[in-house]
């Protein structure tokens, strides 16, 4: 059961990924769409489940980096309490999710 959970979250953070930063969407409108439909804090929550997983991090760091990209989502991101959840995948993954935490850190206003 936890492998189909963590198949579905892999899949999800790199559908996101996909959809934002290799296809070229610039479309603010599609993010809030994503946002508001909850997909922010499924991000989150495949973060917490797949820690250990240094591409999943990657992947949710950089869908939530692109999805932030529409402003009205960094409010979002700061009142899921996302600080410590981006601290993690920055300190354990640093390669893979290092530039685009410390990004996110410093939009969110968080000190890092």
């Amino acid at each position: 059961m936890w492998f189909l959970k963590f198949e579905i979250k892999l899949k999800l953070c790199y559908l996101l990924f996909l959809v934002f930063s290799r296809l070229g969407s610039n479309s603010n409108d599609n993010k809030k769409v994503i946002a508001s439909a909850g997909g922010i804090p499924v991000i989150l929550q495949s973060m917490k489940v797949c820690q250990d997983d240094g591409h999943v991090q990657e992947l949710a760091t950089g869908s939530l980096w692109t999805l932030t990209n529409a402003p009205s989502n960094l409010k979002i991101l700061r009142e899921e309490n996302a600080k410590d959840i981006l601290l993690f995948a920055r300190e354990h993954y640093p390669k893979q999710c290092g530039e685009y935490v410390t990004d996110l850190l410093r939009r969110c206003r968080y000190a890092s």
